[in-house]
């Protein structure tokens, strides 16, 4: 049985360190539970959907971003602040 005050607590530890948490991260905590990935992302769907304490975690996606949100809104700054620069070495 998946103890949701488990996942809660280890997806909120997740938000906290790294703005959010992944597949690649629910892959390795459903194998430290001894689940499938299958049932743990089932069961945290219903969570999602049901559940005010998990409607605010964030999914970042199937991996970790390659920059953080800091880079992001550095690099969004700067061609809000002169949007013909050249753009080819942010890329």
């Amino acid at each position: 049985m998946i103890e949701r005050n488990y996942v809660l607590k280890y997806l909120r530890k997740k938000q906290e360190i790294e703005s959010g948490y992944t597949g690649n991260d629910l892959t390795e905590f459903s194998k430290k539970l001894g689940v499938t990935v299958r049932g743990l992302r089932k069961r945290l769907s219903n969570w999602i959907n049901n559940d005010k304490e998990f409607k605010q975690l964030i999914y970042l996606g199937k991996e970790k971003p390659s920059i953080t949100l800091s880079e992001f809104l550095e690099i969004e700054h700067k061609f809000v602040k002169n949007p013909i620069q050249v753009k080819k070495r942010y890329l």
